[in-house]
């Protein structure tokens, strides 16, 4: 059997990787994300750890089972990507069911970690066509990596053992 671990293996650990770390980081600084903050602020506070908990885990086993080649990784990692889309959708109706409370919380919230707080970036982080474009982007990224998972499938065998 060839040892050679192929590219795009090795580019879906690093990604799922990175989110699971992510989401680690945030489980511990919770006041550092924004997720947090939003959940925080239209009373689902309650919410994010279990929430950041699970898929934390679930990109753990993808890792996991990508480096062991175990077949089931995919389905994992297909559920993940769904919970995260989810979770970003959700995130962004909360933003917009209340536009400026958002956006004021969100300025209140940076000035408290101690950023800097500029009227014009406010402006453009909270405008439609901004929200719509990083919604766009955010999409794109889930389907690459969706295809990435898919393309995947071949170099994977079995399930855990």
């Amino acid at each position: 059997m060839n040892s050679k671990v192929p590219l795009l293996l090795v580019a879906l650990i690093v990604v799922f990787a990175l989110a699971a770390g992510m989401r680690v980081y945030y489980l511990a600084r919770p006041h550092a994300s924004t997720d947090a903050f939003l959940l925080s602020h239209h009373g689902y506070g309650w919410a994010f750890y279990p929430w950041f908990f699970a898929v934390a885990v679930l990109d753990v086993y993808v890792v996991q089972g990508i480096a062991r080649r175990w077949y089931s990784a995919v389905a994992v990692g297909l559920i993940s990507i769904a919970v995260s889309a989810g979770s970003a959708a959700a995130m962004l109706a909360l933003a917009a069911s209340d536009l400026e409370a958002t956006r004021g919380a969100y300025a209140e919230n940076r000035m408290e970690r101690g950023f800097p707080v500029r009227e014009e970036a406010l402006e453009f982080v909270f405008s439609a066509p901004y929200l719509l474009s990083a919604t766009a982007a955010l999409l794109l990224f889930h389907l690459l990596i969706v295809f990435l998972l898919l393309r995947a499938r071949k170099h994977l065998h079995g399930t855990q053992a």
